[in-house]
């Protein structure tokens, strides 16, 4: 499979690139979380990390290639506030995925014939409506408490 320079190389490194965004933001969000004594959404956060882990390297498999992340964790500590204002953020991404950009890139890979990769970007858009559910209950339990 050839897709050097197609959009679904292009989308293929987006993804990859924001999967490991994702990742280390959401490990950022679990230490707020863990000082604001929200331990439960600490741990929810650590492993929503771990999927965003194992959605990059479904998406470097793809690539056959290193990509050079470039993110900091103090570039990205810059995005953290309290732990309520995370999970908003956080389940806005998620639903983003879902609803716009992974719809987005299953139709440019099947059209560009990638088919195999137009399916996984359709399977992950399930898994990160998923995350965005669970991102909104613990919001929901937040806002509960007050």
């Amino acid at each position: 499979m050839n897709f050097t320079g197609s959009k679904t190389e292009q989308n293929l490194i987006k993804s990859y690139l924001g999967e490991l965004t994702g990742e280390l933001l959401y490990e950022i969000f679990a230490e707020q979380a863990q000082k604001e004594s929200y331990f439960d959404i600490a741990n929810s956060f650590k492993q929503l990390a771990i999927e965003e882990r194992n959605h990059s390297d479904l998406f470097k498999r793809f690539l056959k290639q290193d990509i050079e992340f470039k993110q900091t964790k103090d570039e990205l500590q810059l995005l953290c506030k309290d732990t309520l204002s995370n999970l908003k953020f956080s389940s806005i991404g998620e639903y983003k995925a879902y609803e716009e950009i992974y719809p987005n890139y299953s139709k440019i890979a099947e059209e560009e014939g990638f088919y195999e990769i137009s399916k996984t970007y359709l399977a992950l858009k399930n898994i990160e409506l998923r995350h965005s559910q669970l991102l909104e209950k613990l919001i929901l339990s937040i806002e509960n408490k007050i």
